[in-house]
């Protein structure tokens, strides 16, 4: 029933979510802004994110999640994953393309997340990697169609420079093996 209203509410919940989006630190003036900003997401976005976990948790029939909701919510939580705390946007992010339930989306997220995974900043290799594990255990079995792409990353992850983040990425590669049943020493 909830999810009839979801509609209603949902370009407010994107809109409430990109007020989060972290400033450029390339940006002129990006001191004074930091100041200014909250450590951590409002009691709202929060709330936002939770509100979203569960819109995204409970489509079942796939009908909140379409490909267009997808396309506006993608890039938004992407966003958030540099933040020093994604706690709440771990489940709402790695639910997304599960509630998708859309091969190609599957593909796209998939890329888009790996790719942040480039990121010169720890903190955010490692956030990635948290997403990521939580996506590959909500998808399941179906996450073998997207292990070849996701191979190149995962190589590059186990060999990083931060000992954090390659101990993360050998945890996502175990998790891996657990949900496909194959063993990834082949291909890593």
């Amino acid at each position: 029933l909830f999810l009839l209203f979801g509609g209603s509410i949902f370009l407010d919940l994107v809109d409430q979510l990109r007020t989060c989006k972290p400033e450029d630190p390339t940006d002129a003036g990006f001191e004074s802004k930091r100041a200014k900003l909250s450590p951590s997401l409002s009691d709202l976005t929060e709330h936002c994110l939770s509100t979203l976990h569960n819109m995204l948790r409970y489509d079942t029939s796939h009908s909140f999640t379409t490909p267009d909701r997808f396309e506006v919510l993608l890039p938004v939580l992407l966003d958030l994953v540099s933040l020093s705390d994604v706690t709440h946007v771990i489940p709402a992010l790695s639910h997304l393309p599960v509630a998708a339930n859309n091969q190609r989306l599957w593909k796209q997220f998939n890329f888009q997340i790996l790719n942040l995974s480039k990121n010169h900043l720890p903190k955010v290799r490692e956030n990635v990697l948290g997403v990521y594990s939580s996506f590959v255990t909500k998808l399941g079995q179906d996450f073998a169609t997207l292990v070849p792409d996701s191979l190149p990353f995962l190589a590059e992850l186990l060999e990083d420079s931060d000992s954090r983040v390659e101990e993360l990425a050998h945890d996502v590669v175990k998790k891996i093996e657990e949900v496909t049943g194959e063993s990834m020493d082949q291909f890593l």
